[in-house]
């Protein structure tokens, strides 16, 4: 068995993936939200100290440039120098994903959060950058979803049409994947929503989605990947690397038993993914 850190001796690890199995979705969520927020302080910090002279706003939109990089941030920043705060509807990463499922809610599009933040809710929580939502959006919905979101988001309705457009040409290409970018204008958290093609994985993660309580009070619920969805995408994904190999073990390690493991070992095999699949069992169980 491996560990998740090098520091930590396998038993004490033991007694913390049992305290994560048995902490709630919506305690964990709440845990790496704060982690996400302490991040943003920490580097607002660092940024004051490069530059004394910096007025909040312009702290905010250097910590915006630096969560996005160079090429997205120069498309959002004059959209974040023309935000008002005026009546921002999200302060955190995880307000500004809900504020993003309650829309594809109402316009009953379905959807599931995968990525990190399913990560998080099945393995240990940590920082994450953005959220990854797979939607199954429409150029029908694409004008209401602009509209409902362009106040509060940096969102374009061409990202939105071609990324549909992309999603049909390229249905049968198991490698593509058509996306376009929501960002948050108060926060620079951005969104990334995956169109799906019709592959029969993608079928099965949508039968299997749960819809998880994110948020205790008042209560918020949103679709999530299941468990093993969320392995067996990231295990596809081709580019295993250092944190997504840890989220891998760390769901392994925290759901146990509780997963369906013929699922995963039969998915592994239609992905092609199974010596993976058998390589993280043997470094999470031993």
């Amino acid at each position: 068995m491996v560990t998740l850190a090098r520091d930590t001796k396998p038993a004490a690890e033991a007694v913390e993936m049992a305290i994560l199995a048995r902490m709630p979705v919506w305690r964990k969520v709440e845990l790496a939200t704060r982690l996400n927020h302490s991040a943003d302080q920490l580097a607002c910090v660092g940024i004051r100290r490069r530059h004394p002279e910096a007025t909040l706003q312009e702290v905010q939109q250097r910590l915006i440039a630096i969560k996005l990089g160079a090429h997205l941030s120069e498309q959002v920043l004059h959209a974040v120098c023309n935000y008002s705060q005026r009546s921002s509807i999200v302060d955190d990463s995880l307000s500004v994903t809900l504020a993003v499922t309650q829309v594809l809610d109402a316009l009953s599009i379905p959807y599931f959060i995968g990525g990190s933040l399913a990560s998080i809710v099945y393995g240990e929580y940590r920082t994450t950058r953005d959220t990854d939502i797979v939607a199954t959006i429409t150029a029908a919905h694409a004008q209401p979803f602009v509209a409902a979101l362009e106040a509060e988001f940096y969102v374009q309705l061409t990202d939105i049409l071609s990324a549909i457009a992309d999603a049909a040409t390229y249905a049968h290409d198991p490698a593509f994947r058509a996306a376009f970018n929501l960002i948050h204008l108060g926060t620079g958290f951005k969104v990334d929503i995956f169109v799906p093609t019709p592959r029969p994985f993608i079928v099965a993660q949508f039968q299997r989605r749960v819809y998880e309580t994110l948020v205790l009070e008042p209560e918020q619920a949103a679709f999530v990947a299941s468990p093993e969805d969320t392995v067996l995408a990231k295990l596809e994904a081709g580019t295993v690397g250092a944190q997504q190999w840890r989220d891998v073990l760390a769901l392994l390690k925290v759901q146990g038993e509780r997963l369906d493991l013929d699922y995963l070992r039969d998915w592994a095999v239609e992905l092609g993914v199974a010596d993976l699949l058998a390589r993280a069992a043997a470094d999470a169980w031993g």
